[in-house]
């Protein structure tokens, strides 16, 4: 029995499954869409970090809105404020990320991904939900 308590079972890690990913594209100057970019990106960990790590936080609470509007539309349930919420999180990080200049970044699409944990070469891309907007 104390061995039981003092090396508890990790049943619970029993499959590694897919990841949701948040990406994006935007047109290019010559109207054509270009590539897709992931858009939440983990920072970088520092010894900082171990205590004080808001911008880890951050990403960890983007991507919780993201992966759960993502068990949504597989459940085909799709929720309209967690879709807004996706939507207020692509819009950020596209502006952030693709406008130069203080001009905006185009038009723009999103999507929501299923990738494997550990990608492999040839991996089929399984798109969750999408959407795009101008801005």
């Amino acid at each position: 029995m104390l061995l039981r308590l003092l090396f508890p079972s990790w049943a619970f890690f029993d499959r590694v499954t897919e990841v949701p990913r948040l990406q994006a594209r935007v047109t290019a100057h010559d109207g054509t869409l270009g590539p897709w970019h992931d858009l939440l990106q983990a920072p970088p960990r520092t010894w900082r970090s171990v205590l004080y790590h808001p911008e880890g936080t951050t990403h960890l609470a983007l991507h919780s809105a993201v992966d759960r509007f993502a068990m949504e539309c597989t459940l085909g349930e799709p929720d309209a404020t967690s879709r807004a919420l996706v939507v207020a999180i692509v819009e950020h990080q596209v502006r952030a990320r693709f406008a130069q200049d203080d001009q905006p970044a185009g038009r723009w699409e999103w999507r929501i991904i299923a990738a494997p944990a550990v990608p492999t070469d040839g991996d089929a891309v399984r798109v969750m939900c999408g959407g795009g907007l101008p801005s």
